[in-house]
């Protein structure tokens, strides 16, 4: 029931961000340049039709060991 829901709006939100302008085929190609991981977190942050809290990603970056 659930992974339906979570499927469901994920799809939505990347098609929003799709037709904002926001993703295309020359970004995906770019991946790192144009930050698609960024914009592939926002469309799982803005889910909300089931009661799950999203959290943004945090990056640590630490000295190595």
């Amino acid at each position: 029931m659930y992974i339906d829901i979570l499927r469901e709006a994920i799809q939505r939100n990347i098609e929003f961000v799709i037709e904002s302008g926001l993703l295309d085929d020359k970004k995906i190609e770019k991946y790192a340049e144009s930050n698609v991981h960024s914009v592939l977190h926002y469309c799982l942050i803005k889910i909300n039709e089931i009661p799950v809290v999203p959290l943004p990603e945090y990056k640590i970056r630490l000295k190595n060991p």
